[in-house]
């Protein structure tokens, strides 16, 4: 298992590929993969880089200030300030659920616009390029890709389904602890990239 070798080896296009593939592992239990064709083909150029002499690494980039930590940091102040006037009472509950509410959405706008950014580069990621994605296919003479199994479209939509009652069942909790999912809003994320070093051609 990729996850057992990487931990015990220096090589970091393994520890890299490790961490690409956290999103698809559980620490509760063992299941079957569930991908839509997008992801199997992520999963599929990443075995390409695993046959190939490329060495994969992740640069991390600076937090960056947006409109999602300006948002979330007025909506903190302004709950605190309004918990320091009304202590207790309606006013504080109206304003707490108003906030909790708001920064619900704001969590669901932001995770759903990072996807949205990811997209363009998803068909060819991790490669650079359309054209460092073919000349390595090109040199790794015996990689076969493996084909997308149509059993795993009604599992992906399950999986989709249930990841949207995730968020409905979640909500209330979420809202509960506003000031905690404000704050968390609010802290810089570093973003991490994997970028390819790919062998030059002779």
């Amino acid at each position: 298992m990729i996850f057992d070798i990487a931990r015990n080896s220096q090589d970091q296009s393994l520890a890299a590929i490790r961490d690409a593939l956290w999103w698809c592992y559980s620490d509760t239990e063992d299941h079957k993969i569930c991908a839509e064709k997008q992801n199997w083909d992520f999963l599929n150029r990443l075995r390409l880089v695993l046959a190939s002499d490329a060495e994969a690494e992740w640069y991390r980039t600076g937090p960056r200030w947006n409109i999602y930590r300006t948002l979330s940091a007025l909506l903190l102040a302004g709950l605190g300030l309004v918990a320091w006037q009304a202590r207790f009472g309606r006013v504080l509950a109206f304003s707490w659920l108003l906030a909790g509410f708001t920064a619900l959405v704001l969590l669901w706008v932001r995770r759903h616009n990072d996807l949205k950014v990811a997209q363009p580069s998803f068909p060819v990621f991790p490669f650079p390029s359309i054209n460092s994605l073919l000349a390595t296919r090109r040199q790794v003479t015996r990689f076969t890709r493996k084909r997308y199994p149509q059993s795993l479209l009604r599992r992906a939509k399950l999986h989709h389904y249930l990841d949207q009652a995730m968020w409905v069942l979640r909500g209330p909790l979420l809202i509960a602890f506003a000031p905690l999912l404000l704050f968390f809003l609010v802290l810089p994320i570093r973003q991490q990239e994997m970028r390819l070093n790919l062998p030059t051609s002779k």
